[in-house]
Formats: structure tokens, C-alpha cells, sequence
């Protein structure tokens, strides 16, 4: 054992040398005028997915990839120490372990799993000197169970037997059982659903392990399917659904004789089913138990004594015995306890919104641990079968997941199952004895990997930034970034659990901001910058639940105006001075505890707030407030047989009017109003969006505001009466609205999108009809150019987000977009001309190809300094910054460097180099762990490399020129 550790510990050494090497060969070549990465906040992990688990002699065996060894057969004890690797079948990282869950049968395990570059039936008594083959098969489908001591099997979709030897390893029949499920043993014989040929189709057939017989042909039609399913065994009967065709899927039963295969009851009359795919059959207290139509049903075999127990309301996900009851889980919110009788079956209502959302369940002792959904997500639940019993174990992943809980098991009284914490650990073993402090992480078994910060919500305050992030510790949370380095702020919801801070806005040097705890829920929050300083202003709705809606913050007449909840009067218009005596209820708008506001904007203009709001009588309609509640008023009721739903509420700062979208009973236009309402007028530009403001900018002050001047107002929509579908429009400086560029003429849509101001000037995606979805920008309010076609012809260019650093805009779109469109995104840059669009830096060069580069995106820029979230391969999505110093030197240079192509890339053999106006220095390729696999040197004027001993994959190649550096993927076919 010994030397094995340190055979790993080695390894696991040696890996760690190979990403040091590439991440320093990745330093090396963004050294110059290029974006850096600012700190790898979240140094998480991969998950080593703990599966297929099984419990034999003490340890609970399962499969696990822990980074270096690929998917092997591990186990444990229940201990951090006493879990192992057990058997590494191919030595490094490929995986020797399938998908097919073990067996224990005659007391020992049996397994699937390679040997070298074959596949081989295993067993083993739980020593690594009594781990040996069986047989080699180039598939396994399942095992079922043992009859006579040999155990029952599917290869290579046939059935077999073995005793556990290779000469006892005998084939029984050449088709297969259809699932684990659609059988069953019973006595010696094992009962399912089989299909001898198609003229039978799938019938109910025997086997005692020698020899396999048809028991009777339910539905005796030329290739009609009776379908058996849901088998359970009762006292030498076999009960099980199937249809003759006549009478749907009903109740059978058969002693094994096919005089004996009867239908038990048609319980659902004529043709209809009583059992859908997955309604299973309970044996209890010896009856049978099935539920179907929301209703529990018993049956003692026979017409009489099938009968229905109880109504029990809803959907069932699951029938199961436990603690000598039988228990009935409801879809939500309930489950049933049953003794079988009617009166004896009873509901326990619990504060579960879904059960068994993946069926996973283990029954440990006195305790059922399951899988549930509630505002915590789907977590690890516990029952002994009382209300006050069942209750969240705990809640692993701090935000808001799906099918967080798999595959449970019990071991020596303790349940052992898979969980991600979204953090640290992927998904990873855990363990528990059914309490909240005893249930932990078992072990980290894979601790290679990328988890991502994710940093977002960026807002400027004075020379610093705050934005959130996930540190992989904390959560979720506050962060500053101060001289361009970040730090955690304050961990507002201590632990793992999320804050998200959000909706930033600052008000007399304080900036205040939407956060959740735990113990308050969403609540209003505000900071000075310091840990210290930054505090809850007030729990407006207490006892953990949320007070904020989902919306941003005004301010108006030096007071901060937000939608809240007090827990008594519905969300409805507050205003806080930054103190909790102050922070209180405007105006209740719809009068009761019913919320008037559903999430709308709120806009200041004109010492007025506006906003979209429901009085029980208007329905959503456009509101006004001077902030008081008298002054709180139905500006003006747009749709007055329904609501209006005014949306996308925005202020032109020059035309002292603001702009919305709203309903008007025949259709979604574009609205505009100086605040009265006389002035409240329809436009006839229908479907607006994307409204965005750009104009000629002026830095503001230290809070990080921004005056704009001979601004702009743009959007997109549709002018029925012009008849060019959607297309690029403006509300000008002076307050005319005009449709800028009929982009795709005629009456195609050129459907404008991510529009994005870049000092003083529009850059957009949209397509023209020819070219595709290309990027372009308004040069004055009436025109619109194409700025480059990045994929030629007619083909698209995916751009998903822009930002900007002076006047150079910054894109994410893929790194090839003529032979790979749609794959490995990566960081673009454009000057506003054709020459100058190009891919500015491969951030992510590790990538495979076909399946994603860096992917930039959440583009913020402060101080000239253009900060955004990007992965590297390695680090996951973290921040990264490019100084606008770093775009000011050389930059002729990376003009130079940029007109280098590399062709045809994949290739098998040659590849073709051409560099404009430069010469060759040396020419290196890297595996993507950093190893140097060719160099060529002192040969000016290259132009073919041959690569054609390389094995296939993805290289780096590494070109040196008189002026600098240049790399770009690579790949050999």
C-alpha cells in the first residue's frame, strides 16, 4: 500500500509539473499588449462523480475518477483514510470502470470492467489477490440475480449464467431480459420480459437457468408486444402488467404455468390502462399494492380482492415499505402512511414543493434518506415517517439546483451517496448518519479542476469597483477591486450560501444593494467600502423572507426608492434615507396584502418616479410619484380592457421625455410621455427593445457617473406603415424618432441586437440578408455600415456580448468563424474599420477544438481599464483586464502580428505559413501541458511545416518574428 501512494502521489506530482509548465508557457505568451488574468478567485475542483455504489463485506464499492486515473473502481469504509482507490484496470488517466453497476452474488462481487484494450466479466472477495477475469465479452448490459448459485446475466444481448469461473460461464439463450426492472425472481426461476422473435414480440417467458420457455403469449397477434412489467413475486405467484390487446395494461399473474397466466381484474374498463411504464407493484403484509389514477390499490390475486384502498389526491412518484408501513410519496407537498387498510392510511403534509424528482432513496436504518425540492433546492431529505421527522438534512449547494442527490446507499447504518457543494468540491462523495453535523463531505477525491468565480454585477464607486463573485468558500459574494487587486468584501451570508449582491446604486458617497441572507432573506443592504461598513439597513420582511423585489433602486429628492414587502402589504413603493426608522412603505397601491408591482422598472425624471404598477381595478398600467403617497398616481391607463404592462421604461436625457414598450389591446408599442398624461403617446413602431443609449460621453465625477452629451436614444422595432420588418431605430437629440438603416431592405427583418455604445458610437449584430449576422455601427442617425463581414459569405458570426476601451470595441465570437462558427469563442477587437477587426487574443489555446475557448463576456470598463470574465483552460471563468496602456504601445506591432495565416488547420501533414511583411525567426510547437514537440530554428523565410509525425490532437504553435510573438491553436488529424 505503501508503495502505491507514493506511486500516486508521484503522479499526481508529475501532473501538477505539466499544468505549471503550460500555465508558464501561457504567461509567455500573453506577456505583450494582451489581457491578463487578475486573480483565479475560485480554485475549485472537478467532480470525480461517485457512481454505480454497491455495498459488499463491510465497504461500499463505487466508481470514481479522481483527475489522474480516469474512472476506477474505488471504496470505502465510511472513513476519509479508508477511502481508496481498490483496482486501477488501465494504467493513467483512461477509465477501466463502466457504467454497469456491480452485483454481490455467493458472496462475491462481480463487475465490468477492462484489462488493456479489452472488456472482461470481473469478480472479486474483496482482495486485490482474489480480484480476477471471468470472461472477456465486448459488452455487458446488466446482471439480474442468482437461482441454483449461479448468477443470472445480459452480454452481448444474450443471456448467460456463471458460477464464477470461465468454464462455468455458459450462455443460456440468444435474446436478451429488457432491463433490471421487467423481470423477477421467483423460487429457482427467474420471470421476465423477453422477445424470442418478432412474429411473438415481447412476451412473458421463464428460465431456471439451464434452459429459457415461453409461458404464455399474451397478445397472440403477429408482432403485437403484451409488454410485461412491474414483475413482483408473492408467494410462488408472479404478479406483473401486461395487455392482450383487448383490455389495456392491466393486473396479471402467473404460477408458471400458462394455464395459470390469468389476468387478475380489469380494473380500468375496455381498452383504458390501470398501470402506465413505471407503476410498480409492492409486495406488503402479504398483499400487493399498485397505485393508479392517484389511488392507492390492493389485491390478494384475486377479481374480488383487488380493491381500491384510498384516494390519495395526486400523482404518486413512489410506493415503498419501511419502518413495517407502507408509505406513498404525492409528486409535492405530502405522503401517505398506510397499514393497507383504508382507515389505516393517512396523510402527513410536509414543507416539500417535489419528491424523488430522480427517484433516488435509501431506506438506513430507521430512517428513509431521499431527494426533495424546496426553496433551497433539490437536497438530501430524511423521514421516519412523521411529520415532524422529515425534514432537510442539509442544504449542500448553496444556490438554487437540480438533481443535486445521487445514488444512495446504506453502509454499517450510515447513508453514503453523490453531491456537489457548487464550490470547493464538484461532485463528490458524501456521508451521513442522518443528522445535520453528520453529514459532510466524505471525501475530495478529485482535486484537479476549474470552478469559476463568475464575477458580475461590476459597479464603480470612487477608485474602486465592487462586484460578486464566488470564491468557492464563501459563496456568492461582495468583492472590491482597489488598485487592481480584488478581495472579498464581506461574506454578507456567512458560509457556503449565497448573498448575491446585486442592483448596486450609490447615494451620498453610500452604496446601497439588494442581498440575501439566511436569516433575513432579500433585504436592503449598504456599504461604505469597508468590511466594517457595510450592514443590513433593515429587515423589512422578517423571519427569513424576502423584502426586495426583483428590480433596481431610483433615487429622487436625496432619497433612495425601491419595491419592497413587509410581509403585509404585498410589494409595493418604499423609501429608505440609509436608515432603518426611515426605511418605510410610500404608498400600497393596490390597497389589500396583494402586490402591486411585479418587477418593474423604476425611472426618475422631472423630480417625478415612474414605474408599472396594478391597482386591483387597472390592472399593470403606467404610475407616477412625487414620492409621497398622495402623489403616488395612475399615470395614465394605456389598455383599458386589460393591463399594458409597461416595460423597458427608459429616460432620453435631453428630450426631457422617457420611452417604454406597452400593450394597447391590439399590440406591443413604442411609447413616449413628458410625464403627464396628455403627453402619454402611442408611437407607431411596434415591438421595441434593445433601447440604448449612445452619444458623445464625458467622464463625471468620483461616484463613477457619466454625463452625456448629444445623446441618442436607440432601439429596435417595426413600423408597420414602412413595412421593412424590425430594424434599427433612434430617438434623436432633438426628440425626432426615425428609423436609422433599412439594414436588410425591404421588408426582411434585420433584427438588430446586443447594441452597445463605444464612446459616442453604436456597434450592433444584424444581418443584412447577404452576409449574414455580422457586426456593424451607426455613423450618423440615419446610416448604418457593416463593419466587417468576420464570416465570409452568407455565413453568421455569433456575438453575444460587447464591451468597450476608448474607442475600440471588444467582442467575444470564435476563434475560426469561416470553418468553426460556432465554437471556441474568443476575445475580438475592432477599431471601426475592416482591417482593424480581428481576434485580438486566443485567451484559451488549451481548448479541444469543438467544444469552447475563453468565452469573454461581462465587459466593464473603469480607470481605462477594460475588466471582463473569461476561462483560460485552466483557472475557470475569473477576471481578466486589459490596461489601456497595454493597447497604446506597440500597436503597430500587433498589426503586423495579426496579418499571419496558418492553412489548412486541421491537417494531416503540411502546414502552410504566411506572414506579411515579416520574417521567420523560429517556429515551436507544445503539446497543451507545455512539452516542446518540434522547433524550428535559423531558417528565414518558412513557409511548410511538417507535422505529420505528430500523434493527432490539439498543439500550440509558437511563431517568433523580429517583432515579437505570435501562437495559435493547431490541430493534426
Amino acid at each position: 500500500m505503501i508503495g502505491y501512494c507514493c506511486f500516486l502521489i508521484t503522479k499526481k506530482h508529475n501532473m501538477m509539473k505539466k499544468l505549471l509548465l503550460f500555465n508558464l508557457l501561457l504567461a509567455t505568451l500573453i506577456s505583450f499588449g494582451q489581457a491578463t488574468l487578475v486573480q483565479d478567485i475560485n480554485l475549485g475542483t472537478f467532480s470525480s462523480n461517485p457512481s454505480n455504489k454497491v455495498t459488499f463485506n463491510g465497504y461500499t464499492y463505487f466508481t470514481a475518477d479522481d483527475g489522474l486515473n480516469g474512472a476506477e473502481l474505488w471504496r470505502t469504509d465510511g472513513t476519509e483514510s479508508g477511502t481508496v482507490i481498490f483496482k486501477e484496470f488501465i494504467t493513467g488517466s483512461e477509465s477501466g470502470m463502466t457504467a454497469i453497476t456491480p452485483i454481490v452474488s455467493n458472496g462475491k462481487m462481480y463487475f465490468f470492467a477492462a484489462d488493456g484494450g479489452n472488456y472482461f466479466l470481473w469478480k472479486t472477495d474483496g482482495t486485490l489477490a482474489g480480484t480476477e477475469k471471468v470472461k472477456q465479452f465486448s459488452t455487458l448490459q446488466t446482471f439480474h440475480d442468482t437461482i441454483n448459485n449461479e448468477l443470472i446475466f445480459t452480454a452481448e444481448n444474450q443471456l448467460w449464467k456463471t458460477d464464477g469461473t470461465e468454464a462455468g460461464t455458459i450462455k443460456i439463450n440468444n435474446f436478451t431480459i429488457f432491463g433490471r426492472t421487467r423481470f423477477v425472481k421467483s423460487g429457482n426461476e427467474i420471470y421476465f420480459s423477453g422477445e424470442a422473435s418478432n412474429a411473438i414480440g415481447q412476451e412473458l417467458y421463464k428460465t431456471d437457468g439451464t434452459t429459457v420457455s415461453l409461458v404464455k403469449n399474451i397478445y397472440p397477434n403477429s408482432n403485437k408486444d403484451s409488454y410485461p412489467n412491474n414483475f413482483a413475486a408473492l408467494n410462488g405467484v408472479v404478479y406483473f402488467s401486461a395487455t392482450n390487446g383487448t383490455n389495456g395494461f392491466e393486473l396479471w399473474k402467473t404460477d408458471g404455468t400458462e394455464e395459470g397466466t390469468v389476468m387478475v381484474k380489469d380494473i380500468v374498463a375496455g381498452s383504458g390502462s390501470t398501470f402506465s411504464t413505471n407503476t410498480p407493484i409492492v409486495v406488503f403484509n402479504n398483499e400487493i399494492f399498485f397505485t393508479s389514477n392517484n389511488k392507492l390499490w390492493k389485491s390478494d390475486g384475486t377479481d374480488a380482492g383487488t380493491v381500491e384502498v384510498k384516494d390519495v389526491e395526486s400523482y404518486v412518484k413512489k410506493v415503498l415499505v419501511f419502518n413495517a408501513k407502507l408509505y406513498i410519496f404525492n409528486q409535492n407537498k405530502s405522503f401517505w402512511v398506510s397499514d393497507g387498510t383504508t382507515a389505516g392510511t393517512t396523510k402527513v403534509e410536509v414543507p416539500v414543493n417535489e419528491f424523488w424528482h430522480n427517484g433516488e432513496y435509501a431506506i438506513v436504518g430507521n430512517k428513509l434518506f431521499f431527494q426533495a425540492n424546496n426553496e433551497y433546492g433539490y437536497e438530501i431529505w430524511v423521514t421516519d415517517g412523521t411529520a415532524n421527522g422529515t425534514k432537510l438534512l442539509k442544504d449542500i449547494h448553496p444556490e438554487f439546483d437540480d438533481n443535486n442527490i445521487e445514488n444512495i446507499v446504506d453502509l454499517n447504518g450510515k447513508a453514503i451517496f453523490t453531491a456537489s457543494d457548487k464550490n470547493w468540491y464538484g461532485k463528490e462523495l458524501w456521508i451521513s448518519d442522518g443528522t445535520e453535523a453528520g453529514t459532510m463531505l466524505l471525501k475530495d477525491i478529485n482535486e484537479q479542476g476549474t470552478n469559476s468565480s463568475s464575477p458580475q454585477n461590476y459597479f464603480a464607486f470612487g477608485n474602486k469597483v465592487l462586484f460578486s463573485a464566488d470564491n468557492g468558500e464563501n459563496g456568492r459574494e461582495l468583492w472590491v477591486l482597489e488598485n487592481g487587486n480584488p478581495s472579498l468584501l464581506k461574506d454578507i451570508n456567512v458560509g457556503p450560501g449565497y448573498s448575491n449582491p446585486s442592483n448596486f446604486i450609490e447615494l451620498n458617497g453610500v452604496v446601497y444593494f439588494s442581498a440575501t441572507t439566511q436569516t433575513n432573506g432579500k433585504e436592503l443592504w449598504k456599504t461604505d467600502g469597508t468590511a466594517a461598513g457595510t450592514e443590513l439597513v433593515k429587515d423589512i420582511n422578517p423571519d427569513a423572507k424576502d423584502g426586495l423585489a426583483n428590480s433596481n433602486f431610483a433615487v429622487l429628492n436625496n432619497k433612495l426608492y425601491f419595491f419592497a414587502n413587509d410581509g403585509t402589504t404585498g410589494m409595493e413603493l418604499f423609501e429608505s434615507d440609509g436608515t432603518a426608522a426611515n426605511t418605510k412603505l410610500v404608498s400600497n397601491i393596490n390597497g389589500t396584502d396583494v402586490s402591486s408591482i411585479n418587477n418593474s422598472a423604476l425611472i426618475t425624471m422631472n423630480n417625478e418616479l415612474f414605474f408599472a404598477a396594478n391597482d386591483g381595478v387597472t390592472n399593470v398600467e403606467l404610475w407616477k410619484s412625487d414620492g409621497t403617497d398622495s402623489g403616488t398616481v395612475l399615470l395614465k391607463d394605456i389598455n383599458t380592457s386589460s393591463g399594458s404592462f409597461a416595460s423597458n421604461l427608459t429616460v432620453h436625457p435631453h428630450t426631457n421625455k422617457f420611452y417604454f414598450s406597452a400593450y394597447d389591446g391590439s399590440g406591443t408599442y413604442l411609447w413616449e410621455s413628458d410625464g403627464t398624461t396628455a403627453n402619454t403617446k402611442k408611437q407607431n413602431i411596434k415591438n421595441p427593445s434593445n433601447f440604448t443609449l449612445s452619444g458623445t460621453r464625458d467622464i463625471g465625477d468620483r461616484n463613477g457617473t457619466t454625463t452625456i452629451y448629444n445623446t441618442e436614444l436607440f432601439f429596435t422595432g417595426d413600423s408597420p406603415s414602412l413595412n421593412r420588418g424590425t430594424e434599427l431605430w433612434v430617438a434623436t437629440y432633438s426628440g425626432t424618432i426615425q428609423q436609422v438603416f433599412d439594414v436588410n431592405s425591404g421588408s426582411d427583418s434585420s433584427y438588430p441586437s446586443v447594441l452597445t455604445n463605444v464612446n459616442g458610437k453604436l456597434y450592433f449584430r444584424a444581418n443584412n440578408g447577404a452576409n449574414g449576422y455580422e457586426l456593424w455601427k451607426v455613423t450618423n442617425n440615419s446610416f448604418a455600415e457593416m463593419v466587417k463581414d468576420i464570416n465570409s459569405g452568407s455565413g453568421s458570426v455569433q456575438i453575444t456580448s460587447m464591451g468597450s476601451l476608448g474607442d475600440l470595441v471588444f467582442f467575444n465570437a470564435p476563434e475560426d468563424p469561416v470553418n468553426a462558427p460556432n465554437y471556441n469563442y474568443e476575445l475580438w477587437i475592432s477599431d471601426g474599420t475592416d482591417v482593424g477587426t480581428k481576434l485580438f487574443q486566443d485567451i484559451n489555446p488549451s481548448t479541444v477544438q469543438y467544444s469552447g475557448g475563453s468565452n469573454p463576456s461581462s465587459y466593464f470598463t473603469h480607470n481605462n481599464v477594460l475588466y471582463f470574465s473569461a476561462t483560460n483552460g485552466t483557472s475557470g471563468y475569473e477576471l481578466w483586464k486589459l490596461e489601456q496602456t497595454a493597447l497604446s504601445v506597440k500597436n503597430e506591432t500587433r498589426s503586423q502580428l495579426a496579418e499571419l495565416s496558418i492553412y489548412p488547420n486541421p491537417t494531416s501533414d503540411i502546414l502552410n505559413i504566411q506572414v506579411e511583411n515579416q520574417q521567420i525567426e523560429s517556429v515551436k510547437v507544445y503539446s497543451l501541458f507545455g512539452k516542446e514537440v518540434m522547433h524550428i530554428s535559423d531558417n528565414t523565410g518558412v513557409e511548410k511545416v511538417d507535422i505529420s509525425n505528430l500523434s493527432s490532437g490539439v498543439y500550440l504553435l509558437k511563431l517568433k518574428t523580429e517583432v515579437g510573438f505570435f501562437t495559435k491553436k493547431i490541430i493534426k488529424k
